[in-house]
């Protein structure tokens, strides 16, 4: 595992070589599809760029699929606090921080703090 901060100071460990990225933010998708399509496996529905992106789609920037990410996500989740909610970044920042087989309880703590909004 390598050390990295976030734009915001928030400590991350990453595996050293990266495999597998969903990305919640367009442009920043259209830029992994760019330069390592091979890599990104999933996007939100927002990420039309480029016109041939075949991965899976996790819903939208401000109501991700926490639950399809943390399914599909194995080594990097790409957003910031433009485009996506601090409650979904800091749930994100949970499941890679403590392992998907705690996913359940984080959605559950998501849900709480989203005032209970379903998702569409």
């Amino acid at each position: 595992m390598t050390g990295y901060a976030d734009y915001a100071g928030s400590r991350l460990r990453a595996r050293a070589v990266v495999v597998r990225v969903v990305s919640l933010v367009p442009p920043l998708t259209e830029a992994i599809a760019f330069s390592c399509p091979e890599k990104l496996v999933g996007a939100t529905g927002w990420c039309t760029h480029p016109a041939e992106l075949d991965v899976v789609r996790v819903r939208s920037t401000k109501n991700p699929d926490i639950e399809a990410i943390g399914r599909h996500l194995s080594d990097l989740a790409v957003a910031n606090t433009e485009e996506n909610r601090t409650v979904d970044i800091d749930i994100l920042r949970a499941i890679r921080r403590h392992g998907r087989d705690r996913c359940s309880v984080l959605l559950r703590l998501g849900k709480h703090t989203t005032n209970g909004r379903s998702s569409p």
